[in-house]
Protein backbone atom coordinates (compact mmCIF):
# COMPACT_ATOMS: atom_id res chain seq x y z
CA UNK A 1 0.00 0.00 0.00
CA UNK A 2 1.24 3.49 -0.86
CA UNK A 3 0.85 6.64 1.24
CA UNK A 4 0.98 10.31 0.21
CA UNK A 5 3.03 11.51 3.16
CA UNK A 6 4.02 10.99 6.79
CA UNK A 7 5.10 12.96 9.86
CA UNK A 8 8.83 13.36 10.58
CA UNK A 9 9.70 14.25 14.19
CA UNK A 10 12.80 15.99 15.40
CA UNK A 11 13.61 12.91 17.47
CA UNK A 12 13.92 10.94 14.18
CA UNK A 13 16.51 13.43 12.95
CA UNK A 14 18.45 13.48 16.23
CA UNK A 15 18.58 9.69 16.41
CA UNK A 16 19.81 9.26 12.83
CA UNK A 17 22.44 11.97 13.37
CA UNK A 18 24.03 9.81 16.08
CA UNK A 19 24.87 6.87 13.81
CA UNK A 20 27.90 6.83 11.45
CA UNK A 21 27.56 9.15 8.45
CA UNK A 22 27.83 6.33 5.92
CA UNK A 23 24.74 4.71 7.48
CA UNK A 24 22.63 7.88 7.82
CA UNK A 25 21.59 7.85 4.15
CA UNK A 26 20.62 4.19 4.49
CA UNK A 27 18.47 5.03 7.52
CA UNK A 28 16.66 7.86 5.70
CA UNK A 29 16.08 5.67 2.61
CA UNK A 30 14.65 2.81 4.73
CA UNK A 31 12.41 5.23 6.66
CA UNK A 32 11.05 6.79 3.44
CA UNK A 33 10.45 3.41 1.76
CA UNK A 34 8.54 2.11 4.75
CA UNK A 35 6.52 5.28 5.42
CA UNK A 36 5.50 5.85 1.78
CA UNK A 37 5.56 2.39 0.20
CA UNK A 38 5.19 0.10 3.24
CA UNK A 39 8.39 -1.69 2.18
CA UNK A 40 11.21 -3.03 4.38
CA UNK A 41 14.59 -4.47 3.31
CA UNK A 42 15.55 -7.96 4.40
CA UNK A 43 18.83 -6.82 5.95
CA UNK A 44 20.11 -3.54 7.35
CA UNK A 45 23.15 -2.42 9.41
CA UNK A 46 22.86 -3.03 13.16
CA UNK A 47 22.83 0.67 14.15
CA UNK A 48 20.17 1.42 11.50
CA UNK A 49 18.12 -1.54 12.72
CA UNK A 50 18.22 -0.18 16.30
CA UNK A 51 17.18 3.34 15.29
CA UNK A 52 14.45 2.17 12.89
CA UNK A 53 13.07 -0.08 15.62
CA UNK A 54 11.99 3.12 17.42
CA UNK A 55 10.93 5.09 14.37
CA UNK A 56 8.66 2.39 12.92
CA UNK A 57 6.16 2.28 15.84
CA UNK A 58 5.60 6.04 15.51
CA UNK A 59 4.84 5.69 11.81
CA UNK A 60 2.49 2.79 12.55
CA UNK A 61 0.67 4.85 15.22
CA UNK A 62 0.14 7.66 12.73
CA UNK A 63 -1.36 5.25 10.21
CA UNK A 64 -3.68 3.88 12.89
CA UNK A 65 -4.80 7.40 13.80
CA UNK A 66 -5.50 8.11 10.15
CA UNK A 67 -7.52 4.92 9.80
CA UNK A 68 -9.54 5.83 12.89
CA UNK A 69 -10.16 9.27 11.41
CA UNK A 70 -11.68 7.72 8.30
CA UNK A 71 -14.00 5.66 10.51
CA UNK A 72 -15.22 8.65 12.49
CA UNK A 73 -12.55 8.82 15.14
CA UNK A 74 -11.60 6.58 18.00
CA UNK A 75 -14.04 6.31 20.90
CA UNK A 76 -13.00 7.78 24.21
CA UNK A 77 -12.82 5.37 27.14
CA UNK A 78 -15.24 7.49 29.20
CA UNK A 79 -17.78 7.73 26.39
CA UNK A 80 -20.96 5.72 27.04
CA UNK A 81 -22.55 4.52 23.85
CA UNK A 82 -26.13 3.94 24.85
CA UNK A 83 -27.72 4.47 21.45
CA UNK A 84 -25.71 2.85 18.67
CA UNK A 85 -28.27 4.09 16.15
CA UNK A 86 -27.10 7.70 16.72
CA UNK A 87 -23.56 6.80 15.62
CA UNK A 88 -24.92 5.02 12.59
CA UNK A 89 -26.73 8.19 11.54
CA UNK A 90 -23.51 10.24 11.69
CA UNK A 91 -21.40 7.64 9.93
CA UNK A 92 -22.21 8.65 6.32
CA UNK A 93 -20.97 12.18 6.97
CA UNK A 94 -17.54 10.87 7.97
CA UNK A 95 -17.39 8.43 5.10
CA UNK A 96 -17.64 11.32 2.65
CA UNK A 97 -14.10 12.46 3.52
CA UNK A 98 -11.74 12.29 0.59
CA UNK A 99 -8.32 10.63 0.70
CA UNK A 100 -6.72 14.06 0.69
CA UNK A 101 -8.62 15.19 3.78
CA UNK A 102 -7.71 11.96 5.55
CA UNK A 103 -4.05 12.62 4.88
CA UNK A 104 -4.35 16.10 6.40
CA UNK A 105 -5.98 14.50 9.42
CA UNK A 106 -2.96 12.24 9.73
CA UNK A 107 -0.59 15.19 9.94
CA UNK A 108 -2.67 17.02 12.53
CA UNK A 109 -3.26 13.98 14.72
CA UNK A 110 0.42 13.08 14.54
CA UNK A 111 1.31 16.15 16.58
CA UNK A 112 -0.62 14.78 19.54
CA UNK A 113 1.34 11.56 19.96
CA UNK A 114 3.95 10.60 22.55
CA UNK A 115 5.58 13.64 24.20
CA UNK A 116 8.85 14.70 22.60
CA UNK A 117 10.80 14.21 25.84
CA UNK A 118 9.73 10.58 26.12
CA UNK A 119 10.58 9.83 22.48
CA UNK A 120 14.01 11.43 22.86
CA UNK A 121 14.67 9.39 26.00
CA UNK A 122 13.76 6.13 24.23
CA UNK A 123 15.97 6.98 21.27
CA UNK A 124 18.84 7.88 23.58
CA UNK A 125 18.59 4.54 25.40
CA UNK A 126 18.57 2.65 22.11
CA UNK A 127 21.62 4.45 20.73
CA UNK A 128 23.69 4.57 23.91
CA UNK A 129 24.95 1.01 23.38
CA UNK A 130 26.25 1.94 19.93
CA UNK A 131 28.07 5.11 21.00
CA UNK A 132 29.40 4.10 24.40
CA UNK A 133 31.22 1.04 23.08
CA UNK A 134 34.95 1.63 23.60
CA UNK A 135 36.24 -0.03 20.45
CA UNK A 136 39.80 1.22 21.02
CA UNK A 137 39.93 -0.36 24.47
CA UNK A 138 39.03 -3.81 23.11
CA UNK A 139 41.63 -3.48 20.34
CA UNK A 140 44.25 -2.31 22.87
CA UNK A 141 43.53 -5.37 25.04
CA UNK A 142 44.05 -7.56 21.97
CA UNK A 143 47.41 -5.87 21.20
CA UNK A 144 48.47 -6.23 24.84
CA UNK A 145 47.58 -9.92 25.11
CA UNK A 146 48.48 -11.09 21.59
CA UNK A 147 51.89 -9.63 20.61
CA UNK A 148 52.50 -12.65 18.34
CA UNK A 149 49.43 -11.98 16.18
CA UNK A 150 48.94 -9.35 13.48
CA UNK A 151 48.11 -5.79 14.56
CA UNK A 152 44.77 -4.06 13.96
CA UNK A 153 45.43 -0.96 11.84
CA UNK A 154 41.87 0.41 11.58
CA UNK A 155 38.62 -0.11 13.46
CA UNK A 156 36.38 -0.67 10.45
CA UNK A 157 32.58 -0.70 10.68
CA UNK A 158 32.64 -4.47 10.28
CA UNK A 159 34.99 -4.80 13.24
CA UNK A 160 32.91 -2.37 15.33
CA UNK A 161 29.82 -4.44 14.60
CA UNK A 162 31.65 -7.61 15.66
CA UNK A 163 32.86 -5.97 18.91
CA UNK A 164 29.34 -4.80 19.78
CA UNK A 165 27.95 -8.25 19.07
CA UNK A 166 30.53 -10.04 21.24
CA UNK A 167 30.06 -7.58 24.12
CA UNK A 168 26.39 -8.56 24.22
CA UNK A 169 27.48 -12.12 25.15
CA UNK A 170 30.87 -11.69 26.84
CA UNK A 171 32.44 -9.29 29.34
CA UNK A 172 35.69 -7.42 28.71
CA UNK A 173 37.45 -9.80 31.11
CA UNK A 174 36.22 -12.79 29.11
CA UNK A 175 37.51 -11.20 25.89
CA UNK A 176 40.86 -10.62 27.58
CA UNK A 177 40.93 -14.28 28.66
CA UNK A 178 40.21 -15.34 25.07
CA UNK A 179 43.11 -13.24 23.77
CA UNK A 180 45.46 -14.60 26.45
CA UNK A 181 44.51 -18.22 25.65
CA UNK A 182 45.07 -17.54 21.94
CA UNK A 183 48.55 -16.19 22.64
CA UNK A 184 49.44 -19.34 24.62
CA UNK A 185 48.33 -21.63 21.79
CA UNK A 186 51.14 -22.72 19.45
CA UNK A 187 48.59 -23.49 16.75
CA UNK A 188 46.93 -20.05 16.89
CA UNK A 189 50.35 -18.37 16.97
CA UNK A 190 51.16 -20.05 13.65
CA UNK A 191 53.89 -22.35 14.98
CA UNK A 192 52.14 -25.43 13.61
CA UNK A 193 51.24 -25.34 9.93
CA UNK A 194 52.01 -21.71 9.11
CA UNK A 195 48.49 -20.28 9.50
CA UNK A 196 47.84 -18.08 12.52
CA UNK A 197 44.80 -16.36 13.97
CA UNK A 198 44.07 -12.63 13.90
CA UNK A 199 41.66 -10.17 15.51
CA UNK A 200 38.83 -10.77 13.03
CA UNK A 201 39.10 -14.54 13.48
CA UNK A 202 39.04 -14.29 17.27
CA UNK A 203 35.99 -11.99 17.22
CA UNK A 204 33.97 -14.56 15.28
CA UNK A 205 31.11 -15.90 17.42
CA UNK A 206 32.00 -19.58 16.91
CA UNK A 207 35.76 -19.13 17.20
CA UNK A 208 35.73 -17.19 20.47
CA UNK A 209 33.60 -19.92 22.05
CA UNK A 210 36.06 -22.63 20.94
CA UNK A 211 39.05 -20.70 22.28
CA UNK A 212 37.43 -20.16 25.68
CA UNK A 213 36.45 -23.85 25.81
CA UNK A 214 40.12 -24.80 25.41
CA UNK A 215 39.85 -26.34 21.95
CA UNK A 216 43.21 -24.87 20.86
CA UNK A 217 45.20 -25.45 24.05
CA UNK A 218 48.53 -27.26 23.61
CA UNK A 219 48.39 -30.96 24.52
CA UNK A 220 52.09 -31.16 25.33
CA UNK A 221 52.74 -31.15 29.06
CA UNK A 222 56.10 -31.22 30.79
CA UNK A 223 56.50 -34.44 32.73
CA UNK A 224 56.75 -33.70 36.43
CA UNK A 225 59.07 -35.88 38.51
CA UNK A 226 57.20 -38.52 40.49
CA UNK A 227 57.23 -37.98 44.22
CA UNK A 228 58.14 -40.95 46.45
CA UNK A 229 55.55 -41.17 49.18
CA UNK A 230 57.74 -43.49 51.37
CA UNK A 231 58.41 -41.65 54.63
CA UNK A 232 61.86 -43.28 55.01
CA UNK A 233 63.16 -41.69 51.83
CA UNK A 234 63.25 -38.25 53.41
CA UNK A 235 66.81 -38.82 54.76
CA UNK A 236 69.97 -38.41 52.72
CA UNK A 237 71.96 -41.57 51.97
CA UNK A 238 75.21 -41.99 53.84
CA UNK A 239 78.32 -43.48 52.21
CA UNK A 240 79.45 -46.25 54.64
CA UNK A 241 82.56 -48.34 53.72
CA UNK A 242 82.84 -52.13 53.77
CA UNK A 243 85.13 -51.99 56.87
CA UNK A 244 82.36 -50.20 58.77
CA UNK A 245 79.88 -52.96 58.00
CA UNK A 246 82.46 -55.67 58.98
CA UNK A 247 83.13 -54.00 62.35
CA UNK A 248 79.40 -53.59 62.98
CA UNK A 249 78.83 -57.27 62.27
CA UNK A 250 81.56 -58.32 64.75
CA UNK A 251 80.01 -56.17 67.44
CA UNK A 252 76.58 -57.70 66.89
CA UNK A 253 77.83 -61.30 66.80
CA UNK A 254 80.34 -61.01 69.66
CA UNK A 255 83.38 -61.24 67.41
CA UNK A 256 82.24 -64.39 65.67
CA UNK A 257 82.17 -63.52 62.03
CA UNK A 258 81.46 -66.36 59.65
Amino acid sequence: MQYEGFVVYRSFYEAIEKIPEEEQLIAYKIMMDYALNDALPENMPLSVDIIFGLIKPQIDKNRERAANGRKGGRKKKTEKVEKPQVLEEKQPENEEKTEKNCQKSLEVVGKDLTPESEKSEEVEKATVAVHRTDYKKIIDIYHECCPSLSKVVKATEKRKTAIRARLRSYTEDELRKCFEMAERSQFLRGEKGGWKANFDWLMNENNIAKVLEGTYEDNERKAEPKKNNNQFHNLEERGYSQDYYTALEERLTGGKVS
